[in-house]
């Protein structure tokens, strides 16, 4: 199972792009629903905030999911997924989230709320069955490795 994440950040993308492909709280369980229904996607979750939007996929075919992913967020947005965004793989998707929940991609090294965020973001996305074991054991994975990141550094 291969595990991708697409997204933009404040290091990639300006505000008002980020705020084109951005998921409203109220919306999210819907949309991450619509996610979760694509070619080849098996599981979803769908992290927004005002510094970034990420969509996190597992699927068994990594190519039949990129492009379905890129052509639902090009119908959503009106807008293609170009160079502003970041696609990363199994092993650097893992990578990237465990650096976001330790606050290691945030605007101020370190802070907390994005935690928060992603942790609300997974339980919408679990509560509402769009995840199953491979993005279950990644984010509760996620959460052990922010915990004891911030338990044992000075982080």
């Amino acid at each position: 199972m291969n595990i991708l994440c697409y997204g933009l950040s404040h290091r990639t993308a300006p505000v008002e792009l980020r705020e084109r492909f951005a998921v409203p709280d109220p919306r999210m369980a819907e949309v991450t629903a619509e996610m979760a229904a694509l070619e080849s996607v098996r599981e979803a979750v769908i992290i927004s905030t005002c510094n970034r939007v990420e969509y996190y996929v597992a699927t068994e075919d990594a190519s039949a999911s990129e492009r379905a992913v890129s052509e639902w967020l090009t119908r959503r947005s009106g807008h293609e997924p170009r160079e502003d965004f970041y696609r990363y793989d199994s092993r650097e998707s893992v990578r990237h989230l465990f650096r976001l929940v330790c606050g290691l991609d945030s605007m101020v090294v370190g802070e907390t709320e994005v935690f928060g965020q992603v942790k609300k973001a997974y339980q919408t996305a679990a509560a509402s069955g769009r995840t199953a074991a491979h993005l279950n054991r990644l984010f509760q994975r996620a959460f052990q490795v922010g915990k004891e990141v911030r338990s044992r550094t000075n982080i």
